[in-house]
């Protein structure tokens, strides 16, 4: 009984869903994550498709950066919040924004907003992360292991070849205190 029913829901649907005569707008960034080296700046690129049956009409995009995430700004200043305007995307069509971000240490996201004056808004994240790659004391690390390691087997095997000795030079000694004797 529930299989028929939804059945019969999804076949009435169907029409609406298939014919979408109003603009929608989709979002498709160049990648969903993103791994920099402590302030390397590297491009990050959004497609913004109409796949609706209208033209979308006057589309902003805005874009909001949170935690080490910074924009370069249209007055080439590090931003946190940006506003690009698009103009109108046909049906069928897609313009492309292209921004340079960067990330010190730490991670973030931009999120991003696409919408137009007939349109819903659409959505989109991207998460960034930098490591600083300054740092060498973790590379360092092993090989300050090895020398302790090594400095410790030398130390070992010292001591024990000084205790063999003593152990051998007492045993003669004994020899020569009962041949006194």
């Amino acid at each position: 009984m529930r299989a028929l029913l939804l059945l019969a829901l999804a076949a009435a649907l169907l029409p609406l869903l298939s014919a979408q005569p109003s603009a929608l707008l989709v979002i498709t960034p160049s990648t969903s994550s993103l791994n920099l080296s402590s302030g390397e700046v590297a491009p990050l690129a959004f497609v913004v498709q109409n796949v609706g049956g209208e033209t979308a009409a006057n589309v902003t995009v805005t874009l909001v950066a949170s935690g080490c995430v910074q924009l370069l700004g249209w007055n080439n200043t590090w931003v946190k919040n940006l506003t690009a305007a698009l103009g109108s995307i046909a049906p069928g069509s897609a313009k492309r924004l292209t921004v340079p971000v960067r990330c010190q240490d730490g991670k973030g996201s931009v999120i991003v907003t696409a919408f137009g004056d007939n349109t819903d808004p659409a959505f989109t994240s991207v998460e960034i992360s930098a490591v600083s790659r300054g740092n060498m004391f973790p590379a360092l690390l092993p090989l300050a292991a090895a020398a302790a390691l090594a400095a410790l087997a030398y130390a070992l095997a010292r001591i024990r070849r000084e205790g063999m000795e003593a152990a051998r030079r007492g045993s003669s000694r004994k020899a020569v205190q009962r041949r006194r004797r």
